[in-house]
């Protein structure tokens, strides 16, 4: 940020040339030498080349998007007030690659409050999409590995900034890439910027932080006015911070008067408006510094009285022993001629911004297969559903199954996780987008069950015994007569015994 008391001046752009370089060639060998070192160059420019393009700047700032407003609730824009600068970014859809830039460049008129942020996911998650460094008069954002393989990526950022020069016309021009030009009104259509009409009319201290990370500058403020049948005033300054050790900046403490005017109060370097005090001025000022105590003591004696029309001002600026944090709020107290005043510093933020993409994802296909009768039984087996499970991609929910008479249907739905889109123009089939809601549905037949009737095998009967004896049939034959037997022959030689 520069100084409001100071005339903003442009830091020179250096660039660097690569002269021209000529090789003289005694012999052969010089020649064949110069011949590999003009092959490796080549070779080596090829590859450097195509690293290059693995990582470029690209024309990310959306023209219609930037715009100019208010930081804070004051009506008309003057000379040192502050402004935010918005914009929303945008790549095409798959093109990121990690350490793309773009840039955008700020008019001479505002100059950056700098600082770095990141590209925080918008919704909250603990990614980012890359970095941004604010310059005086540039911003430079670059893209990480989260931009790559995604669509709809982008976000929107904005940069804290202060106007630094009066101007009077109608739009500010910003750039970006390959000099591209956007041109954005002020806030509620303000035609230029002019001096604020305010001068100081009380004794006051205030502060600021410096764009230097590690800098910090209080002053003492007191109007001539003042000081009236004064000769002598005295001024001291506390300058310590608990756990921060300061040193004070080459060139201060810094003691001068301005003429009270709008023009000389806003910009000091008007002609005839500022002088400096020292031990040989009239009036004079005599600073003792004890950096034991952290104190300083400023004595400014006036021969003959302080003027009324000028303003009387102690500057001091301050360096830290490390790089002061965003955020960060230091107050500091000074007396004059005894009666105290104080001021409280917060260090601003450079911007902010976010970022998004998101990676689709394919939706699996997702089959119904009717159930099958088992042996004897009446009805079929359920439907089996497979393919709906999860990943760390898609989240699929359980199968409702709705059954009329034979046919069954089922439904699934599937949703994205995290920054994952569903790839809803490459439906497997069966899936669709219902009410927004992709859903999977699908009907099918169950097959009719059947048990086959097998014959009856019948039994054998016995029949129940007469109670009377059938008649003899009259047909039936006469019994035969036995045949008669003949007697055994007897045995020779056994005589015939008698009882």
């Amino acid at each position: 940020m520069t100084d409001s008391l100071t005339e903003c001046y442009a830091a020179p752009v250096i660039r660097l040339s690569i002269g021209e370089m000529g090789v003289e060639m005694g012999n052969q060998t010089k020649s064949m030498r110069a011949f590999a070192a003009i092959v490796l160059a080549m070779l080596v420019g090829f590859f450097n080349g195509i690293q290059v393009a693995q990582a470029a700047e690209v024309n990310a700032i959306v023209p219609g998007s930037v715009k100019i407003t208010k930081a804070s609730s004051h009506g008309t824009l003057y000379l040192w007030n502050m402004v935010k600068i918005e914009a929303d970014w945008r790549i095409p859809d798959l093109s990121g690659k990690a350490g793309d830039t773009f840039k955008l460049g700020l008019p001479s008129e505002l100059e950056g409050t700098v600082g770095v942020y990141d590209l925080k996911d918008k919704d909250g998650a603990d990614i980012s999409y890359g970095s941004c460094v604010v310059q005086q008069q540039e911003l430079v954002c670059t893209l990480n590995a989260n931009v790559e393989n995604r669509y709809d990526v982008g976000g929107s950022l904005w940069i804290d900034a202060q106007i630094v020069k009066t101007f009077s016309a109608e739009k500010l021009v910003f750039t970006t890439m390959s000099d591209g030009k956007i041109e954005v009104g002020l806030p509620d259509g303000q035609i230029g910027v002019g001096y604020s009409p305010y001068v100081p009319t009380t004794v006051f201290k205030d502060g600021w932080f410096m764009d230097d990370p590690t800098q910090v500058k209080w002053r003492v403020v007191v109007p001539g006015s003042k000081l009236a049948s004064l000769n002598t005033v005295t001024v001291t300054d506390s300058y310590d911070v608990d756990d921060v050790s300061l040193t004070m900046a080459p060139g201060y403490p810094l003691v001068y008067s301005v003429g009270a005017t709008p023009a000389c109060w806003n910009l000091h370097s008007n002609p005839g408006c500022y002088t400096e005090l020292n031990a040989t001025s009239d009036p004079s000022a005599t600073v003792a510094v004890d950096d034991d105590a952290d104190k300083v003591s400023v004595m400014m004696k006036a021969s003959s009285g302080f003027a009324a029309d000028r303003i009387y001002v102690v500057e001091l600026t301050f360096k830290a022993d490390r790089d002061i944090a965003e955020g960060t709020t230091w107050t500091n107290k000074a007396t004059v001629n005894g009666e105290e005043f104080s001021a409280t510093a917060t260090k601003r933020t450079s911007g902010a911004g976010t970022g998004s993409g998101v990676v689709k994802s394919t939706v699996a296909p997702v089959t119904v297969t009717p159930g099958v009768c088992q042996p004897g039984a009446t009805s079929p087996s359920p439907v089996v559903v497979s393919g709906a499970v999860d990943t760390d991609e898609v989240d699929y929910s359980e199968p409702v199954v709705v059954t009329n008479g034979d046919q069954v249907t089922v439904t699934v739905t599937a949703t994205a996780k995290g920054n994952h889109v569903l790839d809803t123009a490459n439906l497997p089939a069966g899936w669709s987008v219902v009410n927004g809601v992709v859903t999977f549905s699908a009907t099918v037949t169950q097959p009719t069950c059947t048990v086959a009737s097998t014959p009856a095998t019948p039994t054998p009967t016995t029949p129940a015994p007469s109670k009377s004896a059938p008649a003899p049939s009259k047909s039936a034959p006469a019994p035969s007569k036995p045949a008669p037997v003949k007697p055994a022959p007897k045995k020779p030689g056994l005589p015939k015994t008698g009882s």
